[in-house]
């Protein structure tokens, strides 16, 4: 029987790469600011530089807790041959969310032995918790991958990268708006009221959220279904599954899993309080899918 166990590493930082939160290659921080001057900072630089030269300081947040909505997770063998960790859920809506901020288990998943050499994970969204504004009250934020707003999905709004403040018992509070402070106040709904949304996606008509723009969510390689983009990461794997009782362990890094130049100069994100974190004049912020590493005993 094999058993799969996730859990958090809140102890080791993300390995995200810089400008692709879920191309999951591992990397160095830069220590120094690299020549010539970048024309803008991104997650890969250590924590207090300002290789801009636009007054925001690199800096990074460690969430206390981190939520992954899976609507599919796949290993691939090296014959091509699937199989399900997570089966199909059937829709967005009903995925899989696992808070791997305590171990989740998944006992006796379709696994044959075999080598098995990539994984594949359809994610709706992640959902992470810290402190924004205040530093003494952790607040938990969702950020969606996939997009929701079709028939076979019931018409549910979101559309990729789209933010929302989740609320003590789950449910969202509203549509974090452009160009106003991420407070529970200065939410918005319904969605279409959003100001400077990231762009149109050329396949569906939707425009997505903040965080999204053309090279990030415009690629034919995450659609699915046609016109539905349901994001699609993958990554490589060098695991041998045997005839014998054992565990597949993830440990997700999700330390340095929230990227931010700081304006104000307070090691705090405040976005949009004033003119300081995400608002300020090429203000670079980025949520981080956590770096994993999987081990068999």
């Amino acid at each position: 029987m094999v058993t799969v166990n996730m859990k958090a590493n809140f102890l080791t930082s993300s390995l995200a790469k810089p400008a692709r939160p879920f191309e999951l290659k591992e990397f160095v921080k830069i220590a120094t600011c690299p020549a010539p001057q970048p024309a803008w900072d991104q997650p890969g630089y250590e924590a207090g530089l300002d290789c801009d030269n636009d007054g925001g300081v690199i800096q990074y947040i460690t969430p206390t807790n981190y939520n992954i909505a899976f609507k599919r997770l796949t290993f691939i063998k090296d014959d091509g041959t699937e199989a399900d960790i997570i089966a199909d859920t059937g829709t967005l809506a009903s995925s899989a969310v696992l808070d791997i901020t305590s171990q989740v288990t998944i006992a006796s998943p379709t696994l044959s032995s075999g080598d098995y050499t990539s994984i594949e994970a359809e994610i709706y969204y992640y959902e992470l918790e810290m402190s924004i504004n205040d530093p003494s009250v952790t607040q938990a934020i969702r950020v969606y991958l996939s997009d929701d707003d079709f028939a076979g999905e019931g018409h549910l709004g979101h559309h990729q990268g789209d933010i929302t403040l989740i609320a003590a018992n789950g449910t969202e509070l509203g549509w974090v708006d452009g160009g106003a402070e991420w407070e529970p106040a200065a939410l918005v709904s319904p969605r279409g009221s959003i100001n400077g949304a990231g762009g149109t996606d050329s396949e569906t008509g939707h425009l997505r959220g903040l965080y999204g723009d053309t090279s990030l969510w415009n690629q034919t390689a995450f659609v699915q279904g046609g016109t539905q983009d349901i994001y699609l990461a993958t990554w490589p794997l060098n695991i041998t599954v045997e005839d014998t009782d054992q565990t597949v362990v993830f440990s997700f890094r999700v330390g340095d899993s929230w990227f931010y130049e700081d304006f104000d100069n307070n090691q705090q994100f405040n976005p949009c309080a004033g003119v300081s974190d995400a608002c300020a004049g090429g203000a670079e912020w980025s949520p981080l899918f956590p770096a994993v590493s999987i081990s068999v005993f």
